[in-house]
């Protein structure tokens, strides 16, 4: 858990920054709806009608909408949200501990599944470009019995 002085020291490198970074009031707004964790988190268009206060006239959920998209394709926007979640915790180290933990635990074997192919994915370990990975769990016994190296990638099955 941050700190007091920690949590000071965050608000002062997020004010700082979206200064750098050449954003309005109402631009900040937005970015830290979008990367808050409250009922906005990545919904764009809910997170600029929050920032924005548009006047409900007319098409003004399509502008909104458009405006929204807008913003997330401006890349002060972007940098300034990226570095929300950052200081906010999402980053590399966080993700990796959250992979690591879906490859290990043996209760849901479906997100095993998936923690293991995003795991590939990220290695490049997986050919063709495909979008599956195969995992085969093999006993001691039928592994005797095809040859199976769990060391070697070129292992048959074809009984030995």
């Amino acid at each position: 858990m941050a700190t007091l002085k920690e949590k000071k020291e965050i608000v002062e490198t997020e004010s700082n920054l979206w200064k750098e970074l050449g954003l309005n009031p109402k631009q900040r707004q937005f970015c830290e709806y979008y990367a808050s964790s409250d009922e906005f988190f990545g919904n764009g268009v809910q997170s600029y009608i929050q920032a924005y206060k548009p006047k409900q006239i007319g098409n003004w959920y399509n502008v909104a909408r458009a405006d929204a998209s807008r913003l997330l394709t401006n890349a002060n926007i972007l940098e300034y949200v990226n570095s929300l979640l950052e200081m906010r915790g999402l980053n590399d180290p966080f993700v990796d501990k959250q992979l690591e933990f879906l490859i290990t635990q043996h209760a849901d074997f479906k997100s095993k599944l998936g923690g293991i192919h995003e795991y590939n994915q990220l290695k490049k370990r997986t050919e063709g470009g495909g979008n599956r990975t195969l995992v085969l769990v093999v006993s001691g016994e039928s592994a005797k019995r095809y040859d199976i190296n769990p060391d070697s990638s070129n292992s048959s099955l074809r009984p030995a």
